[in-house]
């Protein structure tokens, strides 16, 4: 498994944020919403998520054995209080942590900084998603 699948298994297995979001967690681009079909997650809060950089460490000899991948996860709602409480369990599911996910030896992972953003919805413009980002760096062995 890569290490964005290891994250999202860890990240969508944790019990307070399975709750919220199940397992729509998804990578880059977000699956079409349907919002008149009732049977849509179209008002169900979810991650989306980005590798924005990856530092891998090299010695003269070669490789380090390790790097340290960037990501960023927007927590998506409709409202700001469940955007804002998603992101706290997050956090609070990865920030810290030194253990392996899956298959990825996770050395060490770090929320190291939030931000908010607002995304109108394409198909209905009244439709208003409110989005806490969550920038985080995950050192791992390659």
């Amino acid at each position: 498994m890569s290490l964005e699948g290891d994250m999202t298994t860890k990240v969508t297995a944790d019990g307070p944020v399975r709750v919220i979001i199940a397992d729509r967690m998804y990578p880059i681009v977000v699956p079409h919403f349907n919002p008149r079909d009732p049977s849509s997650s179209a008002d169900k809060p979810f991650i989306a998520y980005a590798r924005t950089a990856t530092d891998l460490t090299r010695t003269h000899g070669g490789s380090a054995g390790h790097a340290v991948a960037s990501f960023r996860l927007t927590c998506w709602s409709k409202t700001y209080a469940t955007s804002l409480d998603l992101a706290t369990k997050v956090r609070a599911a990865i920030d810290n942590v030194k253990e392996t996910w899956t298959t990825t030896v996770v050395q060490r992972c770090f929320v190291v900084n939030e931000s908010d953003e607002l995304e109108p919805s394409p198909e209905l413009l009244e439709m208003q998603f409110i989005g806490r980002n969550l920038d985080i760096d995950i050192a791992y062995s390659v």
